[in-house]
């Protein structure tokens, strides 16, 4: 059931695009690299903008069990 929201209606959306462009460039991260993010919280946007940036592999953890239950 979806609540009709979606990701980029997320209030820093174009912020964090621009972010974690800058972050792919300066790290020297390309396509199929792998990637661990740590303390990737309940909202993992960094690894979505990754991924749709680069395509890269990512695995995300976090010290909250809470976080990162699926």
């Amino acid at each position: 059931m979806s609540n009709g929201l979606q990701l980029s209606s997320f209030i820093f959306w174009d912020r964090y695009s621009v972010i974690t462009e800058n972050e792919i460039n300066l790290s020297g991260i390309k396509r199929n690299n792998k990637v661990l993010i740590i303390g990737s919280g309940p909202l993992p946007i960094t690894a979505i903008f990754y991924y749709r940036h680069k395509r890269c592999i990512i695995d995300c953890i976090d010290n909250n069990e809470e976080n990162v239950f699926i």
